[in-house]
């Protein structure tokens, strides 16, 4: 059975991407899955609500320098 999201929970997982969370972590916090996760950020799903995409691939971290 497909599990719709509210609006509220949407919002949250876009606010959560943006904090630094990836969407492993945002599916076991949401009790949702990944795919459901990355969809919402890619636009696929939700695109009322998140105005579009947001995740464009991976996320790189700077790089700590030495010194």
């Amino acid at each position: 059975m497909r599990k719709l999201l509210t609006n509220s929970q949407v919002r949250e997982i876009v606010e959560l991407y943006h904090l630094g969370m990836g969407c492993t972590k945002i599916g076991k916090r949401l009790d949702i899955s990944v795919d459901v996760c990355r969809a919402v950020l890619r636009g696929r799903n939700y695109r009322e609500v998140t105005g579009g995409r947001i995740m464009y691939g991976k996320r790189h971290l700077p790089k700590l320098s030495n010194g």
